[in-house]
């Protein structure tokens, strides 16, 4: 690109100068417009790159907030089936209660019911002792 330059009697010849700095803005003005081409390129792909990652970050925002939709309702199912839980061994702990009183009743009932039958046995037998005496004692009058 360097080009010699003719000199003159005082400094250099004008028409060769001239020619070298037309050159030089030439190529001066080829590289600018090289360069602005290049920047538009890389400002055109910076904001498809930036649109692609708004679309992305807006992607992993739903997600996040699915994420965090779900976790809630999972975490809400949770607790709701472990106040079942608690009110089901409730329930269950006071119905053994009501069945342990409705046994201790039973029993009760029972040892009177058994103590009623003893008595009435005790009586049954003893009815059937006298019977018998009465019995023995009208066969000894008959064969007297």
């Amino acid at each position: 690109m360097q080009q010699a330059l003719k000199r003159s009697f005082i400094g250099y010849e004008l028409d060769s100068a001239e020619k070298e700095i037309e050159e030089i803005n030439k190529n001066y003005d080829i590289k600018r417009r090289e360069l602005e081409k290049a920047i538009a390129e890389q400002k055109d792909q910076r904001e498809m790159d930036n649109s692609e990652m708004t679309k992305i970050k807006a992607k992993i925002e739903d997600k996040a907030k699915m994420r965090d939709m779900i976790k809630n309702e999972l975490y809400d199912s949770y607790m709701q089936a472990i106040e079942k839980i608690v009110a089901t061994m409730d329930n269950v702990e006071g119905s053994i209660k009501d069945l342990k009183t409705l046994l201790e009743v039973r029993q009760t009932e029972l040892t009177r019911y058994q103590n009623y039958i003893k008595t009435i046995k005790t009586e049954v037998l003893s009815v059937a002792s006298r019977y018998k005496t009465i019995l023995e004692e009208e066969a000894v009058d008959k064969w007297n």
